[in-house]
Order: structure tokens, then C-alpha cells, then sequence
């Protein structure tokens, strides 16, 4: 199985991490094989254009393998989505975007 976790401010990854940390420590026990992707999505303007773009994807690399490298079950994979995502977010029924949400794919 794999956990989907999506994120629209800072301050609710920590909320994230809660649930996908407890979900990979769970499948260490069971030695299921799972997987983690985290979401940060980016809707502002300013974050989105040029050189502070690539400050959050440079951040978002670093942050990757510092916690792969620290962790015995891989597969953490973080990844930013940039731009409108408001259609996104109603697909998803995400109706409050200072939290995270979690979901569990296949």
C-alpha cells in the first residue's frame, strides 16, 4: 500500500507526519511493503515563479534524502505541485487547506 499525503501550508506538515511516519513504523513490524508521497502543493504566485521555485524544489531533495537516509524502510518520495489547484482540491474534497490530508492508495 501506498499512503498519499497532500500539504497546502508549512505548518501542516507536521500533521502529515504524524500519520505517514505511523503508517511506515506499522509496516516495519508487519515488513509489508509500502510507500510514502508527500504533496506540497503551491498555489502563491511568488512561490511559484523562478528562482524561489527552485529554492522549495532544492529544500524539498534535500529534505528526501535526509529522511530516506535516516530511515530502514524506504520508499519516501516528496514532490511539490505548483499553480491553480483548485480544481485539485475539489476533486479531492479537500475543504480545509491549513491541515493535511492523508489517503491510502491500493
Amino acid at each position: 500500500g501506498t499512503v498519499v499525503g497532500v500539504y497546502f501550508r508549512e505548518n501542516a506538515k507536521g500533521h502529515l507526519r504524524t500519520w505517514t511516519e505511523g503508517f511506515l513504523a506499522s509496516s516495519r513490524a508487519s515488513q509489508a511493503k509500502v510507500g510514502v508521497l508527500e504533496l506540497c502543493c503551491v498555489e502563491s504566485l511568488l512561490f511559484r515563479a523562478g528562482p524561489l521555485k527552485s529554492v522549495i524544489l532544492g529544500g524539498l531533495a534535500k529534505e528526501m534524502a535526509k529522511r530516506e537516509q535516516g530511515s530502514a524502510v524506504g520508499g519516501i518520495k516528496l514532490m511539490a505541485a505548483f499553480g491553480n489547484l483548485r480544481e485539485f482540491q475539489r476533486l479531492l474534497d479537500i475543504s480545509n487547506r491549513l491541515t493535511a490530508y492523508c489517503f491510502l492508495v491500493d
